[in-house]
């Protein structure tokens, strides 16, 4: 893979997983659409490390090796963060109620960035067996399950996010959880 960041990968990725689809096809796999730039090649890898930390729930990494300390955080549905408290405490919210909750990133079923954006699309599935509290009302967990479209959109600098846009269809999700109409 030449042209792609030289730097070895296991200082970009979550310690302990198991090699990506990215490093052993490349980004390409067959779409025709070529490798991206080092630095964008670069991003992809710290985006998909994040993500790995995230299935592992290991927060430290995730939040501390991946996100700026003054990291604003904008989770479509919800008010905007700024900071790794908030962004700790707003994650591990939703975890609890989800404890399976899990981005599906290898790979993403689409990944790109220019600069210092990149871009990974893809599923996001977990089960409702803990309690959810949304609006001040409590709910009850259904045992139901999702597996909804989710979308990442990061900033970032010295190889942390800045900014994280997190995008996925809540009313989908809820529908599938058996929560609301």
């Amino acid at each position: 893979m030449s042209g792609i960041d030289s730097t070895p990968h296991s200082e970009l990725g979550y310690p302990g997983a198991a090699p990506s689809a990215v490093d052993r096809d490349g980004f390409d796999r067959g779409t025709g659409t070529g490798e991206p730039s080092e630095q964008t090649a670069r991003l992809l890898r710290l985006m998909k490390a994040a993500d790995d930390a995230f299935n592992a729930r290991d927060y430290d990494f995730f939040l501390d090796h991946r996100h700026a300390p003054d990291v604003t955080a904008h989770v479509f549905g919800m008010p905007e963060t700024v900071g790794i408290p908030p962004h700790r405490r707003d994650t591990e919210f939703f975890v609890a109620a989800f404890p399976d909750l899990k981005v599906h990133n290898d790979p993403y079923d689409v990944q790109f960035g220019q600069g210092a954006w990149s871009v990974a699309m893809g599923r996001l599935s977990g089960t409702f067996t803990g309690t959810l509290t949304l609006g001040g009302q409590v709910i009850e967990p259904t045992g139901k399950s999702f597996t909804t479209f989710f979308t990442t959109i990061a900033k970032w600098q010295d190889d942390l996010m800045t900014e994280e846009f997190v995008l996925f269809d809540m009313q989908d999700m809820m529908r599938q959880i058996g929560v609301g109409a």
